[in-house]
């Protein structure tokens, strides 16, 4: 957990001045992501937990590696019990490598390259249908190894969009999914198409959607290497009310119930996607339901349901979001001719992009509440001096906090109040930065991209070591 304790940040007990001193005795510097696994367990034991005895094999919560895929991070979530939903080759590749089995990966994209398709198929991954361009490739692949997939059919339920458009996979103009009005144009031509191949059987046209149904179902009974196993509707990540993905339930459960009435049998499983939101600003003026909350509805939802789903769910944000802070160290404090003042830090967009994203938000605060940081190396009689007959101002300034990237968006926060008197050398937080933090890091500037650290009750452990100058240049080397 990170919390305040005697006005010290603590990470699962364990305060960070301690813990930047013991990191830099070992040549680890700021900034460095710090990790709480105590807090990602107790993330995703808030789905896990709410899922009824005699539910759990109809239930998997599939950590979505795109937040953060750091595989210390996917060993404490495959040993909690979830899945793991991939959105490229690499992170199936990731998944399969630490452990989850093939039947608890879910592989989703709108651009899945073949030899990625080829690898999910052989295996035995569950996969997304995302177009017809993209059904026609994994057609080609099951044909090419001669080996079965088990399918989703992604479609967009244009449902009420969540807070954050950049987050929203459902609405119409999405780049993922299947529009509610093809989805009869996706599945049938295809599959008819892919027989009269195999099987030379004639092309009919126009026929109705139900006598479509029909004749694939048919055509699947036949060729069954491509099994149509469920639906999928993605909401995104920044779900505030939790009755939107009872909605979202409903929606496919109905579609579900009349592709089943056609003849769709082996549909059974329906991939709600998303989570919820997180609560950037920390002053509850985003309303971000526990995970815990969104199980209940999702659970007495398919209850009620006349048919016994398998569901999915694909929470990434909310599992790993606010398990950390990006640690940074103050370079010094400048202002300009408009009075516009700066604060200076080691971190930077490369290090954290997210902050600098428009209409993102990230909490901001000194690592010492009292606004002094008490480092070891300095006499403990010169510092009692210091605090008792030369106390500095508590007042604070609204500045920009900025890293030293050439580049004028470079800003992890604009008007932020911070104390006046941050002296060099201090440390500050930059919280709820486990979700998109290092994934989107960059090396813009020739910048190495930061060490990450997770804590737990049995000390701390480096799960990714800072990169090196010989890092960067390394793939410049020998292309020949």
């Amino acid at each position: 957990m990170l919390d305040y304790v005697g006005g010290v940040l603590h990470c699962d007990g364990m305060d960070l001045v301690t813990l930047t001193s013991d990191l830099g005795a070992k040549g680890i510097t700021t900034p460095y992501f710090l990790y709480s696994e105590g807090q990602i367990r107790d993330n995703a034991n808030g789905y896990l937990s709410e899922i009824p005895s005699d539910l759990r094999d109809r239930i998997v919560v599939g950590y979505a590696l795109k937040a953060n895929p750091n595989p210390e991070i996917l060993g404490v979530l495959r040993r909690a019990g979830m899945g793991a939903e991939t959105v490229s080759g690499s992170e199936v590749r990731l998944a399969r490598r630490e452990g989850f089995p093939p039947l608890l990966i879910m592989y989703n994209g709108n651009g899945k390259e073949i030899w990625e398709i080829l690898y999910a198929v052989k295996e035995g991954c569950l996969m997304n249908i995302d177009s017809l361009f993209d059904a026609a490739r994994i057609a080609r692949a099951c044909d090419e190894l001669a080996t079965p997939a088990s399918l989703l059919l992604r479609v967009k339920a244009n449902l009420p969009q969540p807070d954050s458009v950049h987050s929203h996979g459902t609405a119409a103009g999405s780049k993922c999914g299947v529009e509610l009005d093809d989805v009869e144009e996706v599945i049938p031509p295809l599959l008819a198409r892919w027989a009269m191949r195999r099987r030379k059987i004639p092309r009919k046209k126009n026929f109705p959607l139900q006598s479509r149904s029909i004749q694939i179902l048919e055509l699947i009974k036949r060729h069954p290497l491509m099994n149509l196993v469920g639906l999928h509707s993605h909401l995104g990540s920044t779900i505030t009310d939790p009755s939107t993905l009872v909605e979202n339930f409903r929606f496919l459960a109905g579609l579900g119930e009349k592709l089943r009435a056609d003849g769709w049998t082996n549909l059974d499983t329906l991939n709600l996607g998303g989570g919820p939101a997180i609560d950037y600003r920390r002053d509850g003026s985003t309303h971000a339901p526990p995970p815990c909350d969104l199980m209940r509805h999702v659970v007495s939802a398919l209850r009620e349901a006349a048919f016994p789903w398998r569901l999915w769910l694909e929470p990434g944000r909310s599992i790993v979001g606010n398990a950390a802070v990006l640690v940074t160290r103050v370079l010094g404090t400048k202002g300009n001719a408009k009075r516009k003042q700066f604060l200076v830090a080691d971190a930077a967009m490369t290090d954290f992009l997210r902050p600098c994203l428009p209409g993102t938000y990230h909490h901001i605060s000194p690592v010492v509440q009292s606004r002094h940081e008490k480092h070891p190396r300095i006499n403990v009689q010169i510092l009692i001096f210091f605090l008792t007959k030369h106390r500095p101002s508590q007042e604070s300034d609204e500045m920009d906090v900025v890293g030293g990237v050439c580049e004028s968006s470079d800003a992890m926060g604009r008007n932020r109040r911070l104390p006046r008197s941050l002296p060099e050398g201090s440390l500050l937080a930059v919280w709820d930065a486990g979700a998109y933090g290092i994934v989107f890091g960059s090396n813009y500037n020739l910048r190495p991209r930061p060490a990450e650290v997770m804590v737990s009750g049995r000390g701390w452990k480096v799960i990714r070591r800072r990169e090196t100058f010989d890092d960067l240049v390394r793939l410049y080397d020998k292309c020949d």
